[in-house]
Parts: structure tokens; C-alpha cells; sequence
């Protein structure tokens, strides 16, 4: 969750931040325009396996944009580790 926390950040100006409002993930707008927190995206994790997403409205192409690599679910511990080079 936390990275995807960190994508809709409007402090970390991501140019995929985007693909949660396309997937009509709730709150993602909200939090694009700063109007709610990061941690209220409608994003949880059941358990270690399971990921979920609760969408505003249907997306039947929201599947196809979990593929793109901003998507990827990310452990907050490895981003923590993380050395950015430029």
C-alpha cells in the first residue's frame, strides 16, 4: 500500500499518479488535489498476499493498468533502501 500511497502523493509530483484516478481508485483525486491525505486511498492489504482496491465506479481497463511498472506493489521497507542516482 505505502507505494502506492507514495505514487498519489501530490508531494512526490509523480507524472503516474494519474493511473489511480483513471482507475477510479476512491480518493484518488482527492489526494492528487490535495484535498485528503495520502493514507486515505481506497487501498488495503488483507494480509501479506492480498492486495485490494476499491474502485468509485467499474473500470473494466483498470487490470490492464496494474500492469505498468508504477503499479507494482512495493514493501515500504524496500523503498527505505532505495538509492536514487540523478
Amino acid at each position: 500500500m505505502y507505494s502506492w500511497h507514495r505514487l498519489v502523493n501530490p508531494n512526490t509530483a509523480s507524472p503516474y499518479a494519474s493511473f489511480l484516478d483513471y482507475m477510479q481508485v476512491a480518493n484518488a483525486q482527492d489526494i492528487i488535489d490535495g484535498k485528503k491525505k495520502p493514507e486515505e486511498l481506497g487501498v488495503e492489504a488483507k494480509d501479506d498476499h492480498t492486495f485490494v482496491v476499491y474502485s468509485s465506479n467499474p473500470v473494466p481497463y483498470a487490470a490492464g493498468l496494474t500492469t505498468h511498472q508504477s503499479l507494482l506493489p512495493v514493501p515500504q521497507k524496500s523503498l527505505k533502501n532505495l538509492v536514487m542516482l540523478g
